[in-house]
């Protein structure tokens, strides 16, 4: 655990013609870059939430699995989500842990950006809602397939903030499903203040080179708040 700051792991893989020269991709040598040896496992939690809450980068030639929570979240009504970082430059990323991003109720949602140079799953929650000041912002990028089986949260909850931004971009298929018995909630929605303003839905989108099926156990929800949102 640690209150605020950035933290920043890099999992540098081996140049094919040089193994004492260490890279991300392709471009750092004149060979290749073996991803296997740049590999990230968290198997603890983070816990960096805080009036300023952290900013948590994670780079990696390979895979990168995230097993534990990770929360980044704003402790006071002023504060606003922190960030995640994940970028796998030739492998996967697999999220099994719940990411927090969240704000206070008078601040903006925070921002969660995953990049893969292969597939990414997400198999636990993502959230960056926000408060008076909207939603925050996920991110996803998978060079090959992205399948999501848990929520994704960029709404806001006070005030009347907008809600966030959702963008997953697939170069093969983007599959939504539920893993279990329940439904999974993809939503952006804004928030009626008490004195009836209204925030604005936010933006949902899914780009895919292959396939992009969404079961019947999802729900996605960009909705304005009444009267006028």
């Amino acid at each position: 655990d640690f209150s605020g700051g950035d933290l920043t792991v890099t999992a540098y893989g081996i140049c094919s013609n040089d193994a004492s020269q260490a890279c991300l991709e392709d471009g750092e040598c004149s060979g290749t870059c073996g991803g296997d040896g740049g590999t990230i496992f968290l198997g603890s939690k983070i816990t960096g939430s805080n009036e300023w809450p952290a900013t948590v980068t994670l780079y990696a030639a390979g895979d990168i699995t995230i097993d534990k929570n990770i929360t980044l979240a704003g402790t006071t009504s002023d504060s606003d989500g922190g960030e995640l970082d994940v970028q796998s430059y030739a492998g996967s990323v697999t999220i099994n842990g719940n990411v927090d991003v969240t704000a206070g109720s008078d601040s903006t949602g925070g921002d969660i950006a995953i990049t893969a140079g292969d597939d990414v799953t997400v198999a636990s929650k993502l959230d960056a809602s926000g408060g008076d000041f909207d939603g925050g912002n996920i991110d996803i990028i998978a060079t090959d397939d992205v399948d999501i089986s848990a929520d994704l949260t960029v709404s806001s909850s006070n005030g009347e903030g907008g809600g966030g931004s959702i963008s997953v971009t697939a170069g093969g298929d983007i599959t939504m499903a539920s893993s279990g018995s329940g439904n999974i909630v993809l939503q952006a929605d804004g928030n009626k203040s008490s004195d009836n303003y209204a925030g604005d839905g936010g933006y949902v989108q899914f780009i895919a080179s292959g396939d992009i099926t969404v079961s019947s156990t999802v729900r996605m929800r960009a909705n304005g708040a009444k009267p006028d949102g």
